[in-house]
């Protein structure tokens, strides 16, 4: 994503907020950048993270014992600063969660609302705010009604507008809720017409919202705008091929790509093309391989990346390592270069220098803490030899303003359990 900011969790929801075709990531792209980490006095040193060629150790010995380690990291792809020497270097949420959202505000602080907090199920109301000039989550304020697989995206204001989701009980919630960093208090938005669960807002080059398709009782056809300046809803057109969890993406032209996600009668090949000139949905070509759960990402060049996700054919289950593109120039389909690892539930993030990050989610036999890269330009996958230090999924990953990035929350372990504990990774200068 061009701002920086790609979010997926549980059910894999991206979010896309602003994006310059002359800016396409903060900060400037680079080659590698550079993180040096005293570690002081430390009685043993964990090399787990070490054996790798983008990585040169110094020791400064002192008298008759060593008395600092200082590890000089030249980050082609970046590399985790989590590993067992340090103590929670990104944190610790103060209610742990999953299926919960991340929303980076303009000041640069992050918003994790809401989600799942154990495992009953039983949601949370609760918010907390993540401060990357302190490293530290403080609470905020609580959203009106707890839910999760909801949806939240940043608006041009600099409001946070969540949508949907299910509630206690595991009642479909049709409220929307906004959040004043200002202020750090939630109050109602207008409800849209339709639930939209398991919907993928977008927020639109003119600042309103567009909330399509979802599933009511069973999938709709229905597509909705909101506009926060005068808190309405209004409806536009149909999308052609109705849908739940997919994704939606902004692309360069302004249009949107829903592609991906499932119905009642399974799979969704087909991809819509919403066009705010017309206030109307077209169809635009079938992904080459039908998938839900993916992850779904816009490339610097333009073009967008879908990777992993799960089938489900005879009956079987299926995670996915495969990946394709979409060329908005042609409208056409196209596959790349597979992941190493099959993933579902797991995050995406453009990186500055344009490579794509995928971080944990989960296959058959459980949550990952593998992490692997895409280039563009080549169209591969590498793995990197660092991992997270905890395996988990149904997290989010967002990128921070100096594009470092903060994964939070989700789950992981055997037997699973929500991980409290957040990871920063140094991304390339």
């Amino acid at each position: 994503m061009l701002n920086g900011e790609v979010r997926v969790y549980g059910d894999d929801r991206q979010r896309i907020e602003r994006h310059s075709r002359a800016n396409p990531a903060p900060p400037p792209a680079s080659h590698y950048s550079r993180f040096w980490l005293d570690l002081g006095k430390p009685k043993t040193v964990d090399y787990r993270f070490m054996n790798t060629p983008y990585t040169r150790l110094s020791r400064s010995i002192l008298s008759e014992e060593i008395k600092a380690y200082t590890i000089f990291f030249s980050l082609l792809f970046g590399l985790w600063a989590s590993h067992s020497s340090l103590a929670n270097p990104g944190g610790t949420l103060g209610t742990p969660r999953e299926f919960h959202t991340a929303t980076r505000l303009l000041d640069g602080r992050v918003l994790v609302a809401a989600g799942r907090k154990d495992f009953t199920p039983d949601v949370t109301d609760s918010a907390e705010l993540y401060d990357p000039a302190t490293n530290t989550w403080s609470a905020t304020g609580r959203l009106n009604e707890g839910r999760e697989f909801h949806s939240a995206v940043l608006l041009l204001d600099g409001r946070v507008f969540v949508t949907g989701g299910i509630g206690f009980g595991s009642n479909t919630i049709d409220s929307a809720e906004l959040y004043d960093p200002a202020t750090g208090r939630w109050t109602f938005a207008a409800s849209p017409s339709s639930p939209h669960f398991r919907s993928d807002p977008v927020v639109l080059s003119d600042g309103k919202v567009l909330v399509a398709s979802g599933r009511t009782v069973e999938e709709t056809p229905s597509a909705e705008l909101y506009d926060p300046v005068t808190d309405t809803w209004t409806s536009t057109g149909d999308v052609i091929h109705p849908r739940s969890d997919y994704h939606s993406t902004l692309l360069f032209s302004g249009k949107v790509l829903i592609a991906g996600g499932s119905s009642q009668s399974g799979l969704v090949a087909e991809a819509d093309l919403y066009d705010p000139a017309t206030d109307a949905f077209n169809s635009t070509g079938s992904l080459l391989l039908p998938r839900t759960g993916h992850a779904q990402v816009l490339l610097a060049n333009g073009r967008v990346l879908f990777a992993g996700g799960a089938q489900k054919k005879r009956g079987k289950f299926k995670v996915l390592r495969e990946a394709e593109t979409y060329d908005p120039a042609t409208g056409l389909w196209t596959i790349t270069g597979s992941m190493r690892v099959p993933r579902i539930g797991f995050t995406v993030n453009l990186l500055a220098d344009g490579r794509i990050f995928a971080a944990g989610g989960a296959d058959l036999s459980g949550a990952l803490a593998a992490i692997e890269e895409y280039d563009p330009g080549v169209g591969r996958w590498r793995p990197l030899q660092s991992a997270l230090a905890r395996a988990r999924s149904n997290h989010t990953t967002t990128a921070l303003l100096n594009g470092d990035l903060i994964i939070a929350g989700g789950v992981g372990g055997n037997p699973s359990v929500l991980i409290p504990q957040a990871e920063l990774f140094v991304g390339p200068r």
